[in-house]
């Protein structure tokens, strides 16, 4: 003769377990996230390292620091995703990681808007001239320290920065100190033929013959 009380007992700790499986579409959602993740990853890694200079990378990938804040937020919504929690006794570990996980992407934020805020990677061409095929551009490009002349070659996404022609003469806001030339002179490609360029035409000299 079995003992009612201990099958409903039973019962009652089964219903009461936490079911640690996850559910195939948070799978799918946690998996998409990764996803976005490694592809951030390359991208930005690619705007830091890439010798090719290509001008869609220097522009929206440069920032080191939003890579990385980006790539943490999404390896905490893919673990939210993936790892519920369902019992606050159970999962106690889960909550602990959340935390510890939201606490990292916070300072991460903020390490990104601090370099944002300084415009350390910043890099905004303006174009000044295009050559009639299209394919050769001058712009004026701002960088951390100043404004300065470059050259661009191609188009749209394969539009690369081949070198500067120095510092842009007559604008506000110039650097054009020894140091900030040797910080802009870090890169390959940044190779200044003079230390101020002038935006000015030079006066023509007219001769006349007797």
């Amino acid at each position: 003769m079995t003992n009612p009380n201990v099958s409903l007992s039973v019962f009652k700790d089964r219903d009461e377990t936490p079911d640690h499986t996850t559910s195939w579409p948070r799978r799918v959602l946690a998996v998409a996230i990764v996803l976005v993740g490694i592809a951030t990853a390359c991208v930005y890694a690619a705007g830091a390292v890439s010798s090719s200079h290509y001008v869609v990378l220097e522009r929206h990938f440069r920032n080191v620091a939003s890579g990385v804040a980006i790539v943490l937020i999404c390896v905490w919504l893919a673990y939210v995703s993936a790892f519920p929690i369902r019992s606050t006794v159970v999962d106690r570990p889960r909550s602990r990681t959340r935390v510890t996980m939201v606490i990292i992407c916070a300072i991460g934020v903020i390490v990104a808007l601090f370099f944002h805020g300084l415009n350390v990677f910043r890099y905004v061409p303006t174009t000044a001239a295009t050559s009639p095929s299209g394919h050769r551009t001058v712009a004026y490009v701002r960088d951390m320290h100043a404004t300065e002349m470059h050259i661009l070659v191609g188009t749209g996404l394969s539009q690369k920065d081949v070198g500067t022609m120095g510092v842009v003469c007559g604008l506000p806001n110039q650097d054009t100190s020894p140091s900030s030339a040797r910080t802009r002179s870090r890169s390959p490609r940044r190779t200044p033929t003079s230390t101020c360029t002038s935006t000015r035409r030079p006066a023509s000299r007219s001769t006349s013959s007797r």
